[in-house]
């Protein structure tokens, strides 16, 4: 949410936040590639647990994948707003359940939240964790907020003044979905990795109730039959252009192969790199451009040399007859995400159903 003019604070006035601030320890810095960089911040011990305070969805306000934090660094008047990649669960439960879980980043014995962020000067909380001594920010206590409103699981539009207000009258209702479509632009990933690694969770944990008894209670990432989402995945970015297509260099491009490809997560991951000579993540590529090798990445993931288009979504979804029966999660540039919601929503176009189509933009 960083590279505008208008200040994150200012744009996200309206979404839901949580009371109060938390303090956390930069501990890890992790420097992908030349432009983005893994955070991890440390949640001290006998702190309290981070929460949306008015978010009911969960159990006691947890907060959940897809929200960001308000991070203000030390210095900087104004806070950054950077998304959370990890999942929830790492930032409350200890490592020794925890490290066992491919889904997750390395494990630590202290709770952590994850942000990656994207070299940006002109934005100061940015600009603060970029800084080239490392040495200097390491270490050093930061004070955060979590917010937001694009999460999962996905809740009925009409009752998103809950996540808003609080209101307690009326429980939430959340979407039965058999498939999770994820269409990620760029560092639009953010958001959708740490629901990927959620739903993996998710289903970890369905198939070892599965494996004590044969009945078992639905799963939260279950359609209201009990079957199993089905997560599909397209992941476009910039080319990085030949000798330079590692898995291990692009956004969190490594995670993600290794969820689908262990089977952590049921479901499939297609990867399109658009043009490497100036073009956004979001748009170019040459259709007709043969299909690119990267390392790091086997057979089982499809690399394709050009944008996503409506008819890829659509594919993933099951086809057209399968609207009614799944969610579409849409994160990118604001050029790329407005058109394909509109795409999905209009009458002109697929014609879905609103509340089932979920979007957010990055600037």
């Amino acid at each position: 949410m960083s590279g505008s003019k208008t200040s994150h604070q200012e744009r996200t006035a309206h979404e839901p936040r949580g009371e109060g601030l938390h303090t956390v320890i930069l501990s890890r810095i992790d420097q992908i590639n030349d432009t983005i960089r893994i955070l991890r911040l440390s949640i001290p011990d006998g702190a309290p647990e981070i929460k949306l305070t008015r978010l009911p969805l969960t159990p006691s306000g947890q907060f959940l994948p897809g929200q960001w934090l308000d991070t203000f660094c030390p210095g900087v008047p104004k806070a950054g707003g950077f998304t959370i990649t990890s999942q929830p669960s790492l930032a409350r439960r200890p490592s020794s359940s925890s490290s066992s879980s491919p889904a997750a980043p390395a494990a630590t014995a202290a709770g952590y939240l994850e942000l990656a962020v994207q070299r940006s000067p002109d934005n100061p909380a940015a600009a603060w964790l970029w800084r080239e001594d490392q040495s200097a920010i390491l270490g050093r206590e930061l004070r955060i907020r979590v917010g937001g409103s694009f999460v999962y699981p996905p809740v009925r539009r009409r009752h998103h003044h809950h996540l808003h207000q609080g209101a307690a009258d009326e429980e939430p209702v959340l979407l039965p979905h058999r498939r999770a479509v994820f269409v990620a632009g760029g560092v639009g990933v953010n958001p959708l990795v740490s629901m990927v690694a959620h739903i993996a969770e998710q289903q970890q944990q369905q198939r070892r109730r599965q494996g004590k008894a044969s009945g078992g209670g639905r799963s939260p990432d279950s359609d209201d039959g009990g079957v199993v989402v089905e997560v599909h995945l397209l992941y476009s970015m910039k080319d990085p252009g030949p000798g330079r297509r590692d898995a291990s260099k692009m956004l969190f491009v490594e995670r993600l192969v290794g969820l689908f490809g262990r089977r952590e997560v049921r479901g499939r991951m297609t990867l399109f790199l658009t043009g490497h000579d100036g073009e956004d993540a979001d748009g170019g590529g040459d259709p007709k451009q043969s299909d690119k090798a990267v390392a790091g990445i086997g057979p089982d993931v499809p690399v394709l040399s050009r944008r996503i288009e409506l008819s890829d979504i659509v594919a993933a979804m099951g086809g057209p007859g399968s609207t009614d029966s799944a969610v579409v999660y849409v994160c990118g540039l604001p050029t790329m995400t407005d058109s394909l919601v509109e795409e999905l929503t209009s009458a002109d176009g697929l014609g879905m159903e609103k509340d089932r189509v979920l979007y957010e933009k990055w600037w």
